[in-house]
């Protein structure tokens, strides 16, 4: 419980970091947007709600001169190849600029961080771009469907993906403990809204340890394997604690009529006996 609490407040920090990085840029753009000179190399887009520097300007060389505390018409540079100009083509989504070193750069942003494609042609790289792009929106859209996805449809893919080649009478034992305790309760639940204290609610009241640690053994693997695949960030399981079960059985002590009927078919059956 104390990791999964540790982790938890780990989150919470790097987020709050985030929103300080966040305001401190706010911050500084303001100031650059502030001063007049500056606001003739920026437009505002208003989908993206965001300011970007004019086309055909080498943003490496903006913002040396914003650094330094100026802009001038120099900024507004166009890319060359064999000293002549080239049109630069503005892709729908990101940015492409030539670089000093002659290369083309693409640049477009993954869960708020940009990220670079390079060609040494600007088509090669508006291809790069836009299959990157498309990349990224297919790995966000598969990220999105598997995060709806419930226990019960991850564990049968589980059992059909990383338990393939197993036993049928380990496949039953495996699915028939999972429907007996975890189907019913969180069967429908969304894997990623499923916590530690929900599955140790349900190890807290099996009654027989031998079945408790297989079933923890197998819902471990199923959490795991579903981090692996980003359905969740985190093992939910690895929190879950075993307690030892010291309840001590009660043993059986037959009733009066009991005792008179099991001797009445002794004498029935053995006689010799009685």
């Amino acid at each position: 419980m104390t990791e999964y609490f540790l982790k938890l407040l780990t989150s919470i920090e790097k987020e709050l970091e985030e929103l300080k990085s966040y305001f401190r840029g706010r911050k500084k753009a303001a100031d650059i947007l502030g001063n007049p000179e500056n606001k003739a190399a920026f437009k505002f887009n208003v989908e993206e709600n965001c300011f970007e520097i004019l086309d055909n300007m080498d943003p490496d060389e903006l913002i040396e001169k914003i650094e330094n505390g100026s802009i001038d018409e120099s900024v507004t540079t166009m890319a060359t190849v064999s000293g002549e100009e080239e049109e630069l083509i503005k892709p729908k989504e990101g940015t492409i600029r030539r670089r000093n070193d002659g290369r083309w750069e693409g640049r477009y942003y993954y869960n708020h961080v940009q990220r670079s494609v390079f060609a040494s042609t600007q088509k090669e790289c508006l291809a790069k771009l836009k299959k990157a792009i498309i990349d990224r929106n297919r790995a966000i859209k598969n990220l999105e469907n598997s995060r709806n996805i419930n226990l019960d449809t991850w564990f049968d893919s589980w059992l059909k993906i990383y338990k393939p080649k197993i036993k049928e009478q380990s496949r039953y034992a495996i699915s028939s403990k999972y429907e007996k305790y975890i189907k019913k309760k969180l069967g429908k639940r969304k894997v990623a809204a499923i916590t530690t204290m929900d599955l140790q609610v349900i190890f807290n009241d099996m009654e027989f340890p031998v079945a408790r640690k297989k079933l923890y053994t197998y819902m471990k693997d199923v959490f795991d394997k579903a981090r692996v695949n980003k359905i969740v960030y985190d093992n939910v399981m690895e929190g879950v604690v075993l307690f030892n079960d010291h309840r001590v059985k009660k043993g059986f002590v037959p009733e009066p009529e009991e005792l008179q009927r099991f001797l009445d078919y002794l004498e029935t059956v053995r006689p010799e006996l009685m």
